[in-house]
């Protein structure tokens, strides 16, 4: 405990949390592609070894969530984005996979919500289920890992990438939908 108070005190006026976050970040990155494993695995590696050693520093947490999804989020987003083919747009077989992907991701996620159907009530069990299927950031990740590791083909990364992005466009659309829909039928009441 000692040592990790003296690591990443809980008043740190001098960013001494950030600066161990990031040479255990790069040190993580660097292991890992010594090792010969994707770079996308040490980050996770050290975000959990922060997650797990260090949960006393809780502006920590804000501090690199900044960072992460003012700066390195986007970053990845414009390379997956850049890796995707435009004629995948147009592959019949990419399109149906990546249909049936957002289709059980769906299904999986309003059934698994309905445990909450006696308190929340059917409409907002149902938002809590569209909310819940928008894995974009998890979902591409996967699939660039998968990619790398050579364990999923180009036409099922392709096909996870589309379903990624077909889920958040269409579930936040719908939630918007459902919500607007309901708010404008209870003024009328």
């Amino acid at each position: 405990p000692n040592v990790r108070k003296t690591l990443m005190p809980d008043q740190d006026a001098t960013d001494q949390g950030m600066r161990i976050s990031f040479a255990l970040f790069f040190m993580m990155i660097a292991m890992v592609m010594y090792l010969g494993l994707d770079v996308v695995l040490g980050a996770f590696i050290a975000g959990m070894f922060i997650a797990t050693f260090f949960p006393h520093n809780h502006e920590l947490h804000h501090k690199l969530s900044s960072i992460g999804f003012g700066v390195l989020v986007p970053i990845f987003f414009v390379y997956v984005g850049s890796t995707l083919s435009f004629d995948a747009l147009s592959n019949g077989e990419i399109l149906i996979q990546a249909l049936l992907i957002v289709g059980t991701i769906v299904l999986l996620r309003v059934v698994s919500s309905l445990v909450y159907l006696s308190h929340l009530g059917i409409k907002n069990t149902f938002l809590l289920a569209l909310g819940d299927s928008m894995p974009l950031t998890f979902l591409l990740a996967v699939a660039t890992i998968g990619k790398e590791a050579h364990a999923i083909s180009d036409t099922e990364y392709y096909a996870l990438i589309i379903a990624g992005m077909v889920a958040a466009i269409t579930m936040m659309s719908l939630i918007k939908f459902i919500t607007t829909f309901s708010y404008t039928k209870g003024e009328k009441r």
